[in-house]
């Protein structure tokens, strides 16, 4: 997770950082607003988006077909799936279910961008998300 993931918009470590961020501030955010923390919470948070390692070539190499999609209004990963055939959260979670990752782990990473479609109670937030955080939600 310390190489550049560019079709992403991330230099070297970005990712890395992003996903200890995320995993710091959920757990801290949890405890803060008085919650129950989960203790995968961390590991969920970590693992968020190790589906963009596997796409970061294919959209990079499709990203002006992805930027097409953007200016149309079109979420980053909506626009992922429309392009690519799927979005980095189910491509992250495809791979944790091959490699017999614990099922809550596998819904926090597919779930991580629509936590109201998921079985559970998933948190993620938008810290240092690159290239797709630049685009509003559709």
């Amino acid at each position: 997770m310390a190489r550049e993931v560019p079709g992403y918009g991330l230099g070297r470590g970005e990712l890395w950082r992003h996903a200890v961020a995320v995993s710091v501030i959920s757990e801290n955010l949890s405890k803060g607003l008085d919650l129950p923390v989960p203790e995968e919470t961390f590991t969920a948070a970590l693992l968020h988006d190790v589906g963009k390692l596997v796409l970061g070539g294919m959209v990079h190499a499709d990203l002006a077909r992805i930027e097409g999609a953007l200016a149309r209004g079109v979420s980053f990963e909506n626009a992922e799936r429309e392009v690519l055939g799927l979005d980095h959260a189910e491509a992250g979670a495809e791979i944790l279910e091959r490699w017999s990752i614990p099922e809550g782990l596998v819904s926090a990473v597919r779930w991580h961008h629509a936590p109201d479609r998921s079985p559970g109670h998933d948190v993620m937030l938008g810290i240092g998300t690159g290239r797709e955080g630049l685009v509003p939600r559709s």
